[in-house]
């Protein structure tokens, strides 16, 4: 049943790409509320009392193939095959991009994303979970001294970055190059708005991967040589604050510094978070993985 919604949609959406505006007057109408449907969370089961205390179960990886086909996947499989003329497929890719762009800046805007101190917030009677909402998860994200000011929204926005490093890494490179400067602009300066929310550092590490990948950071154009320079001052801060970090922030903007390509920061740079993202150690196993790779990377660099 999957594959034929999936192959239903996307013949729709290029359909209305080739009738002028449709598809995007369509996206414009819909696009958050189909982002906010796929972040949903399934909810308790009230009969089953293990099922009803467990953390509930986000509901964007049954959706993730969907996006990931509407976002050129299996656009382009449909142009190799005749099905479908290329310049409607290009531009069903286009609007559908240029919709999931659009709706992951507005929802890192407008989600309420305060934190307070622990003993601000009002008790909540021992109870593990509010509404639905998987205060552990929650708790995790933002560490032992913080916790969110609207538990809902932070979980919404644990579930967006989520979401959205699994499109952005596994959608065709050729989607999102054209985004890179206005999304690597957008999130460093919402980032910078809320330091402490490791998420944002997610995001704005895989969006330099798939420009890595894509070489865009090869090409020698105006906005390219903003986007680094941007990055640089973004980066260089966050790095004199990574003595500030601790537990999943301080995982996060390891993992982004040490996954940096070369044109953004020199390895010199990187000496201080490799030892820090070494002494983590059992506490964060990925993140000594990713400083084990980035030393054999720079031998083969060197050698």
């Amino acid at each position: 049943r999957r594959p034929f919604v999936r192959d239903a949609l996307v013949s729709l959406f290029i359909a209305l790409s080739s009738k002028g505006c449709a598809l995007q007057t369509l996206l414009t109408k819909i696009g958050s509320r189909l982002l906010a449907l796929t972040l949903r969370v399934s909810s308790p089961d009230p009969i089953d009392k293990a099922l009803y205390l467990a953390p509930p179960e986000p509901m964007w990886p049954r959706y993730i193939d969907l996006w990931i086909a509407l976002l050129g996947d299996d656009l382009e499989i449909a142009t190799d095959r005749g099905r479908f003329q290329a310049h409607n497929v290009q531009s069903a890719v286009a609007s559908t991009t240029t919709s999931f762009v659009k709706e992951l800046l507005y929802f890192c805007e407008t989600l309420d994303l305060g934190i307070v101190a622990i003993g601000e917030q009002e008790d909540n009677d021992g109870k593990p979970e509010i509404d639905g909402v998987d205060t552990i998860a929650v708790a995790v994200s933002l560490g032992d001294k913080a916790a969110a000011s609207n538990p809902g929204d932070m979980q919404t926005f644990l579930q967006l970055v989520q979401f959205a490093q699994e499109v952005i890494k596994r959608s065709p490179r050729a989607s999102f190059l054209p985004w890179i400067y206005h999304l690597s602009t957008e999130l460093m300066n919402i980032a910078g708005k809320h330091s402490s929310i490791s998420g944002f550092y997610k995001l704005i590490s895989v969006v330099i991967q798939v420009a890595d990948q894509g070489g865009y950071f090869q090409n020698s154009s105006p906005d390219v040589e903003q986007v680094i320079s941007l990055f640089r001052y973004f980066l260089r801060d966050v790095l004199h604050g990574t003595k500030q970090f601790s537990g999943e922030l301080l995982a996060a903007v390891l993992r982004l510094l040490l996954t940096l390509p070369g044109e953004i920061l020199a390895v010199e740079e990187l000496i201080e978070p490799l030892l820090r993202a070494l002494e983590l150690g059992l506490q964060h196993p990925k993140v000594t993985d990713v400083a084990l790779d980035t030393i054999e990377n720079w031998l083969n660099d060197h050698h």
